[in-house]
Formats: structure tokens, C-alpha cells, sequence
């Protein structure tokens, strides 16, 4: 199973916006398991979208310097 970040990474590997990440994530988890499950991870889960954001810009400078995840 692929991660959210990676899902997102994949799709849009240049965002510099830590808000546009978090919209296009929450967008995606809505279209993918409902907006309930969308609302619980982005807005009562405190780890998820600081995890989720951590991940996305991880993937962007590792893939930047050449190194495959």
C-alpha cells in the first residue's frame, strides 16, 4: 500500500506550499475513503498532517539529490 505522500508525490512532485499539500491530501483521502475517515485524519488526528507534510517534503529533496526510494 502506498503512502498519502507518496500518492501525492507521484502526482505533484513541486509544491512548495505546506496548504496546498494538505488540500490536495485531504482531497484525495476524501475521494478515497469518504470524507468522514478525510475529516478524522486531517482534523482530530494531531500526528497525521505533520507526519503527512514531513513525508511529502522528505520525498521531494531525496528525489531532487537522486536517491530511489
Amino acid at each position: 500500500m502506498t503512502s498519502l505522500a507518496k500518492e501525492i508525490f507521484a502526482e505533484a512532485p513541486n509544491i512548495t506550499s505546506e496548504n496546498q499539500v494538505l488540500e490536495l491530501g485531504f482531497e484525495r483521502l476524501r475521494k478515497q475513503q469518504g470524507l468522514k475517515s478525510a475529516r478524522y485524519y486531517f482534523w482530530y488526528d494531531e500526528d497525521f498532517p505533520a507526519d503527512y507534510v514531513s513525508e511529502y517534503f522528505w520525498l521531494q529533496r531525496h528525489d531532487n539529490i537522486g536517491i530511489d526510494q
